[in-house]
């Protein structure tokens, strides 16, 4: 695990933008207490909530980052990382989510197949959504949204549509649970009378599975209230006028998905699935 984990020991300094710098669950993962945090937020709030700060800087990241950039433009670089470093540290840590979560990790790379470069994902508060904040390759600005740590249940599929609608020449494609869609189905109908062509996929465990799995881990198999009865989720997208493609398994999705996208519809992607375990559920390593 050595290598994956060389970036946050070896720096001195440490930039955070935009972020609360929540305490990992991975103690590899976190800061260190002899490094010195600049930290610059729009929030002043958040400075210095969850880690000590030597630099608070209470700003908009984008005008931060650009004066930043323009002070130093034309200096030397004196980083001790070389792009070989860089790459390699990434390599392993896509190897060591691989070996995490294969199956999650499978999926996320068949969506990144399909996609376009500027294709806009909204990550919705489900175990693939989760595994994506990790592990899907973002290349383009403004293409990947997420609730952030608000964790609100059911946003991606009402986002995806307002992305849709602003963005009617790219891709767009909303990752939901099937209690999470659950949440707004009945926005299929604005999806079809917008003419806005979204691709929403539904990953169906039957289940809020993060906190069935917590049940069932941390409460004594006590579970109550996170097992859900649903319908066909393809025949109520088709009862709404939009397309329903329903799979076998995970490992179809990348041919449904490349038809989806040249579909002149909204279309749902139901794709049944195993219960897994979120990241933030995993044990911290010893």
């Amino acid at each position: 695990s050595g290598p994956a984990y060389l970036a946050v020991p070896k720096s001195d300094v440490v930039v955070a933008v935009g972020t609360r710098l929540y305490l990992s669950p991975q103690p590899k993962w976190a800061l260190q207490r002899h490094q010195k945090l600049i930290h610059i937020d729009a929030d002043p709030q958040e400075l210095g909530r969850n880690w000590p700060t030597e630099v608070p800087i209470n700003a908009d990241a984008r005008l931060a980052l650009r004066a930043l950039v323009s002070e130093l433009r034309g200096k030397s670089n004196s980083s001790q990382w070389s792009r070989e470093d860089i790459t390699s540290i990434r390599g392993v840590v896509n190897q060591q989510l691989s070996q995490q979560a294969p199956l999650q990790n499978d999926i996320i790379k068949a969506m990144r197949k399909e996609l376009a470069d500027d294709a806009i994902v909204v990550s919705g508060v489900t175990n693939i959504g989760y595994w994506s904040h990790l592990a899907f390759p973002v290349r383009h600005p403004r293409s990947y949204l997420t609730s952030s740590y608000f964790a609100t249940l059911g946003f991606a599929f009402p986002t995806a549509i307002g992305a849709k609608i602003g963005n009617p020449h790219r891709q767009v494609v909303a990752i939901c649970g099937d209690g999470g869609f659950m949440y707004a189905p009945q926005e299929l109908s604005t999806a079809v009378q917008e003419r806005a062509n979204v691709v929403v996929l539904v990953f169906n465990d039957n289940a809020f599975g993060a906190s069935l799995i917590d049940q069932q881990n941390n409460y004594q198999g006590r579970v109550i209230g996170t097992q859900v009865h649903n319908p066909s989720f393809t025949q109520l997208a088709e009862l709404f006028g939009a397309k329903g493609i329903r799979l076998e398994g995970p490992d179809e999705l990348g041919d449904a998905l490349h038809r989806a996208l040249g579909m002149d519809a909204p279309v749902v992607i139901e794709i049944p699935m195993p219960t897994l375990l979120p990241p933030f559920q995993i044990p911290p390593e010893e």
